[in-house]
């Protein structure tokens, strides 16, 4: 037994090795942040480039560099324009996708402000954004040459207070997240310390970020707004803030985003990071949470302040969609001919592609599941999930992208999807 241990320790030595290379041979330390214009209405959308700058930290695991995964309704891929090689890959998802199925997407057009960050090539890339469509395939949008030895791409533009929170080691083995200031004025920097610190408390009472919690680096930038307190458009409260979150986004009065994401990743770049996370200086239960985009959430909540948090950035790290269905609703954001990415929810088109799911389910399940006394603590397929009553399915009979139902407990598929993540970000 412990020669085995050995090869596979070994194994696994070598192939770590290989990967920096290969990393080394492509990159160097630093990053590039490209920002663009992502514009358009649902029957059309286009990029427009922007800018390019130099950032000080790249904070990925240099061993995964290629998403294997490919989740999200985005896909990056940057290759090395020489060899024509495929050097760096990432999925992500972004708000105006989510805008895309609003009535509005089909009367008018808007542009959101967008950005990517990729580690710093030694040579010219070619940078191509791929949308996800209908049938669940991935289409070419946009191509662009950039060339990292150009003299006009200028520094980032970075003069923020940083606080370190929680550190468990460098930023290429670990999971770093960056904590931004929304709605706290230039009186409140003990306040939002004071936030930022329970955050760190409360994401790490949850499992299985309480047994993961040396996997994660945890800074915060102080970002002070003009006002304090956020805008909710809903109850008439307007405020001049850092970064202009509101509640109320495509008129859902829990959702709380923020429009511009070029000017977050702006602010993030302060630290290394690999996720970002927006803590909202209200006590308005809310958040919102984009697939390797952003996380946003609450923070002065009582109640449920750290349910949201870790329910956001199942969304925001992990992919996860919500388990939840909207009475009356049926399935119109997911083809019932196409199997879903999330891991956490099925249109049981393809549901042997859910490889965690199906290693998890309950045996002699029913597919699809009734819910009764026999099955409601079982993992199985019960419809009503991902906004819809009818024709998409969740693995259990609540999760935390479920309810809050008092037990903080994610579904073991959803836990699992968690831990691979965090894997991926420290292995």
């Amino acid at each position: 037994m412990m020669k085995k241990q050995l090869i596979l320790t070994l194994l696994l030595s070598v192939i770590c090795f290989t990967a920096n290379a290969q990393f080394d041979k492509y990159f160097e330390s630093g990053a590039l942040r490209m920002d663009y214009l992502h514009a358009g209405d649902n029957t059309h959308e286009t990029y427009y480039f922007s800018n390019i700058s130099h950032e000080t930290y790249w904070a990925g695991n240099k061993s995964n560099v290629i998403d294997s995964k490919e989740y999200g309704t985005q896909l990056v891929k940057i290759f090395d324009v020489k060899s024509g090689k495929l050097i760096f890959s990432r999925g992500h998802c972004t708000l105006f996708n989510e805008w895309l199925f609003t009535n509005e997407a089909s009367t008018s057009r808007r542009a959101f402000r967008e950005s990517i960050q990729f580690p710093t090539p030694k040579n010219k890339v070619r940078v191509e954004i791929y949308k996800r469509n209908k049938k669940g395939n991935f289409i070419k949008g946009f191509s662009q040459i950039i060339d990292p030895k150009k003299y006009d791409i200028a520094p980032a533009k970075i003069d923020f207070k940083t606080i370190d929170l929680e550190y468990h080691g460098h930023f290429s083995k670990k999971l770093d997240i960056v904590l931004l200031a929304e709605g706290y004025d230039a009186t409140q920097y003990d306040l939002f310390v004071a936030d930022c610190k329970k955050y760190v408390e409360d994401i790490f009472s949850f499992s299985p970020y309480k047994e993961r919690r040396k996997d994660f680096n945890i800074r915060a930038v102080w970002t002070p707004s003009k006002d304090s307190g956020v805008t909710i458009p809903g109850e008439n409260i307007w405020r001049n803030t850092a970064f202009g979150g509101r509640f109320y986004t495509f008129d859902s009065e829990r959702y709380f985003t923020i429009e511009d994401y070029t000017e977050v990743c702006m602010v993030a770049g302060s630290v290394p990071y690999d996720a970002i996370y927006i803590l909202g200086n209200t006590l308005k239960y809310g958040g919102g949470g984009i697939y390797n985009f952003y996380a946003i959430g609450s923070a002065r909540n009582k109640e449920l302040a750290g349910e949201v948090h870790v329910h956001e950035m199942g969304h925001s790290i992990c992919g996860l969609t919500d388990e939840y269905a909207a009475n009356g609703v049926t399935n119109e954001m997911y083809n019932s001919k196409v199997e879903p990415w999330e891991e956490n929810i099925t249109t049981l088109a393809d549901f042997k592609k859910k490889e965690i799911w199906n290693s998890l389910l309950s045996k002699n399940i029913d597919i699809p599941t009734q819910l009764n006394e026999k099955t409601e603590n079982k993992v199985a397929v019960f419809e009503g999930a991902g906004y819809s009553e009818k024709g998409v399915y969740r693995p259990k009979k609540n999760c935390m992208m479920r309810a809050f139902d008092g037990s903080g407990l994610f579904c073991p598929i959803c836990k699992e999807a968690i831990n691979r993540t965090i894997d991926r970000y420290t292995k």
